[in-house]
């Protein structure tokens, strides 16, 4: 299957299959901005969508005093998102987008992850697994949090990680620390045999 689009109704309709396993119990997959925004710019400059409003715009990551900021994707002129309507979740990794107020409602769990503090980097794919599995594990959305701190070993585990949770989207923006939640210690999260749950996260 592919994505589809409905120009009449100005709805995209993503398959199931077109996202990413990350767990099959319960049913969690993930979709990258950059897939998301390379597969809608290949239909919207395509024969067939040439006459047509653009759907996507894409800010590509910045680098400001050294830091990397993280791509952002936006669904435009009137379009919106829809998945697969089947009991599964999708997490939307590799950076921000506007597809919570872009994504029409169904059984599926849509989780999109946007954070003022998600940075881009060489170590980018291990770091938006780690959000899916906050999200997953954890049961935390990543909306009024952020992952900071993280160092790797030679063989691709985790040495250090933190995930700090905000009261809101306004003091995460302002790292306030009187709007800061609580800090957790991201290397801490074992499994039943003690392995540390973010090991080797896509490397």
């Amino acid at each position: 299957m592919a994505y589809s689009v409905n120009r009449a109704s100005k709805v995209v309709t993503i398959p199931k299959a077109d996202t990413v396993l990350v767990s099959s119990s319960p049913d969690v997959r993930s979709l990258d901005v950059t897939t998301l925004w390379q597969t809608l710019i290949d239909i919207q400059d395509g024969e067939e969508g040439i006459p047509y409003l653009d759907i996507v715009k894409n800010t590509p990551p910045l680098t400001v005093a050294g830091v990397t900021l993280a791509r952002v994707v936006e669904i435009i002129n009137g379009y919106t998102i829809t998945f697969e309507n089947l009991q599964y979740a999708v997490n939307i990794i590799g950076g921000n987008s506007n597809l919570a107020d872009k994504v029409n409602k169904n059984q599926v769990s849509v989780n999109t992850g946007n954070s003022a503090g998600f940075t881009q980097g060489a170590d980018d794919s291990r770091i938006s697994n780690i959000q899916s599995l906050v999200t997953e594990i954890l049961g935390l959305s990543m909306k009024n949090a952020k992952v900071t701190g993280i160092t790797w070993d030679a063989f691709g585990n985790m040495l250090t990680g933190t995930l700090k949770v905000y009261s809101s989207r306004a003091a995460l923006d302002a790292e306030s620390s009187a709007g800061l939640l609580y800090t957790y210690d991201l290397t801490s999260a074992t499994d039943a045999n003690g392995k540390n749950l973010w090991a080797k996260q896509g490397a």
